[in-house]
């Protein structure tokens, strides 16, 4: 025993004590993961070679990080010794002692010392008080006569900045941050030491701690066997002669599993940028699923909007009371309804057709004098009865563009059919083509009623109209989706400006036709 009782006030952590040494042993920088690792493999060859040692140990709580440790001693069965030191939160009873020790308030807390007696198991717990200068140490002390070994690894206090970010969380020192964690990616002061001199320096240490809170306190089990075990070894380290070619074999071994995770990584890499890309896709198709959804929802409610309208209209058409002005007023309201439902239920089959289409549709030379001129003229009757001047300015000699002539009679229809219906009397519309850099640039042009600013990034989006000229809202709010899709589908883009009172201008741009 010691010939003088140690001051408790003049302790400090295992770190601080061999980090201030005079013949300090070599710090290294580790993650938690790496530390365990090197537990585990102190442990495996303890346990391959057989060796019975004497461990002092105090890890965090996480049952991970005993693993190697019971391993061992199931090897070992009562050859070995092990003393485990605990945090101390709340007084166990005996069937308590192995259990995790659960938080309390700190009124609640014991600060005494007491341990758990030894067992056949050849297992002793320390319980030391919440207060104690190694609550920042974690660490594997071995002690045999051929193998010695100290792995310690310290936490170091939280930053002010730390404090306030994680304060949230549990910042208890005598957990170590999960691997999964941002804080459990980073490293922290380690050493790692085989030397006599050092091992006893800590030995000792622990010795003087354990004593110290001993004499302190009233309530604490009979220790003096653990104490006498503990300056029995720390006697004998002296005479013991380590067997070098355990180092050798650890070295080995480090080295051996090393090659293996790299081994293994190189081996996961291929599934986990599989799995990285499936996973993508995953992503991809849960969205198209949700769109999907969201669309079918959304054309049963656009569906159900011009039957009720023709529903209410036919039922007041029954009335015998009704004047031909009226009767005339409400069948053309169903006549409206009914081309709003044909336009739905086309512009839907149509978006269907091009979900479905594959990526990459073969495209065709498609000349806009041979679609734009027929479409205009179509089109000449209905702007004439508006009182709508309907004109177009398309050279001869532009180049083919890179798409399907039905996509594009599609795409100068809708346009049109726009102009026309969102252009007062006495207006203009007309279609101007010209070329530019790898496209060919289709321009409609209307001195309409223009489009809000507010409604302009919108116009594009399924379902969303805006009010026509009467300031009714009209068709399906598809049309644009419709060809903005068809555009892409040939590589071409739409983009839209507007100013209200004055006007509105689609600008379309077509890929220029290239032979492969």
């Amino acid at each position: 025993m010691l010939t003088s009782a140690p001051r408790l006030n003049a302790m400090t952590s295992l770190y601080n004590l061999l980090h201030n040494a005079d013949c300090r042993p070599r710090e290294l920088v580790l993650s938690p993961s790496t530390f365990k690792s090197v537990i585990q493999a102190v442990f495996d060859l303890l346990r391959e070679q057989g060796i019975s040692a004497t461990v002092i140990a105090k890890l965090p709580r996480e049952a991970i990080w005993y693993e190697a440790l019971e391993h061992y001693r199931q090897s070992q069965r009562s050859a070995s010794t092990t003393y485990l030191l605990k945090p101390q939160t709340r007084r166990p009873t005996y069937s308590e002692a192995t259990e995790a020790a659960a938080r309390v308030a700190d009124d609640d807390a014991d600060h005494g010392l007491y341990a758990v007696e030894p067992q056949a198991s050849a297992m002793t717990e320390i319980w030391l008080p919440k207060d104690n200068p190694l609550r920042r140490d974690f660490f594997v002390m071995v002690l045999s006569p051929t193998f010695q070994a100290l792995l310690l690894i310290h936490r170091q206090p939280k930053t002010p900045a730390q404090i306030v970010r994680t304060a949230a969380m549990d910042s208890s020192a005598e957990v170590m941050p999960p691997s999964g964690t941002q804080e459990g990616k980073d490293s922290f002061p380690s050493v790692q030491t085989f030397e006599a001199s050092h091992l006893q320096t800590g030995l000792n240490a622990l010795s003087r701690y354990v004593e110290a809170l001993q004499l302190r306190s009233t309530t604490a089990h009979e220790l003096t066997p653990v104490l006498e075990h503990w300056f029995s070894l720390s006697e004998q380290m002296g005479q013991w002669q380590p067997d070098v070619s355990l180092w050798t074999s650890l070295w080995t071994q480090q080295i051996q599993r090393q090659e293996q995770l790299r081994q293994t990584n190189a081996d996961l890499k291929p599934k986990a940028t599989l799995a990285v890309g499936l996973q993508r896709t995953n992503k991809i198709l849960a969205g198209a699923v949700v769109r999907k959804d969201e669309f079918a929802k959304r054309v049963g409610q656009e569906l159900r909007a011009p039957l009720a309208s023709m529903k209410m209209a036919l039922s007041i058409l029954g009335s015998q009371n009704l004047k031909p002005s009226q009767r005339k007023r409400y069948i053309e309201v169903i006549s409206r309804e009914c081309d709003r439902q044909n336009t739905l239920i086309n512009s839907v089959l149509e978006l269907i057709h091009l979900d479905a289409l594959e990526e990459h549709t073969q495209m065709e030379p498609v000349a806009l004098i041979d679609v734009v001129p027929g479409v205009v003229s179509t089109y000449q009757p209905l702007a004439k009865e508006q009182d709508v001047m309907l004109a177009y300015t398309i050279p001869a000699n532009l180049p083919a563009v890179a798409c399907l002539g039905p996509w594009l009679k599609q795409i100068v229809i809708c346009l049109l059919d726009n102009g026309i219906k969102f252009t007062e009397a006495g207006g203009k519309v007309w279609v101007r083509a010209a070329v530019k850099p790898d496209y060919v640039q289709l321009d409609f042009e209307d001195t309409g009623v223009g489009i809000a600013a507010k409604d302009l990034p919108r116009i594009f989006e399924r379902f969303y109209r805006v009010r026509s000229k009467t300031g009714v809202e009209v068709g399906a709010g598809l049309g644009l989706s419709v060809v903005q899709q068809l555009l892409q589908k040939c590589g071409g883009t739409i983009r839209a400006s507007s100013e209200m009172g004055k006007g509105t201008t689609f600008q379309v741009l077509l890929p220029i036709y290239r032979d492969k």
